[in-house]
């Protein structure tokens, strides 16, 4: 990694991008699956913070369907879970980048992560260390 930007107890490492590149839409990646629903809650309120702070940070529309999802689709069902992870790879095929968030790699996250390096989708790293 090039470089890191500080945003208060946030911080962005990252390579730049190519000189005059603006993000539209970065692709929020942080872990939601979880042993309880209590867990799963607190994970999606995650996500919803990490959203309001890349959409602040990049100036952009920042997506994250795992900050939603759980509440139309249970997490714990195998065809429910995999209609959900299908939903999150078609939105991060229209995004400028990801942006991986959280102190950990879920499975999901590690599936999204490959699927942005296969699509040349530029990966960026959110540190939150609150």
């Amino acid at each position: 990694m090039e470089g890191a930007m500080d945003y208060g107890m946030l911080r962005v490492q990252t390579q730049p991008p190519p000189p005059g590149k603006k993000y539209k839409k970065i692709y929020v990646c942080s872990p939601l699956s979880a042993p309880s629903w209590l867990e799963i809650h607190n994970n999606m309120e995650n996500a919803r913070h990490y959203v309001g702070a890349v959409s602040r940070i990049f100036k952009c529309r920042a997506l994250a369907t795992h900050a939603y999802l759980p509440l139309l689709l249970d997490d714990n069902n195998p065809e429910e879970r995999a209609i959900a992870l299908d939903m999150g790879l078609r939105i991060l095929g229209i995004c400028d980048a990801l942006i991986v968030c959280g102190k950990r790699i879920s499975h999901g996250m590690a599936g999204e992560i490959r699927k942005a390096m296969e699509l040349g989708i530029q990966i960026l790293f959110l540190e939150d260390y609150t």
